[in-house]
């Protein structure tokens, strides 16, 4: 059983206890979910496994990367009017959320710099960074 806020399974162990009975196991996907779950689990009321998804390093690494990237382009462009194509974008910080972010802007036709103190995460990006001394 997937749930998103532990909105069904709260309903599926006070509701509708018989079909409670037939979940094998559950995903919750928020940290408020998560919370309940854990409340749940401690007061020995929870009726089946549940993994939490939010607190895997795979769900952050794929929020961090394709949703905060998308959401931080997404927000400049609405509140500034302006297409990227052609320009310069400098992001600074190459981890999770700037590749994103580099991802992003560069499929919109933008110029990337990227910088990084970390070269080894530096050489992670396609078109290669000066810090590496590597060019295309």
């Amino acid at each position: 059983m997937i749930d998103n806020g532990c909105d069904l399974s709260v309903a599926l162990h006070t509701d509708h206890k018989e079909l409670a009975a037939g979940v094998i196991a559950g995903c919750e996907d928020t940290p408020t979910g998560v919370l309940r779950l854990r409340a749940m689990a401690a007061e020995r009321a929870l009726g089946y496994p549940v993994v939490a998804l939010d607190d895997t390093p795979t769900r952050r690494l794929a929020d961090h990367r394709h949703g905060t990237g998308q959401s931080c382009v997404d927000a400049i462009l609405r509140s500034t009017n302006i297409l990227l194509a052609g320009r310069t974008v400098v992001v600074a910080g190459f981890g999770p959320v700037g590749r994103g972010v580099a991802e992003r802007v560069r499929g919109m036709g933008a110029m990337v710099v990227v910088t990084e103190v970390d070269p080894i995460r530096c050489r992670h990006w396609m078109p290669c960074c000066p810090a590496t001394g590597c060019s295309r």
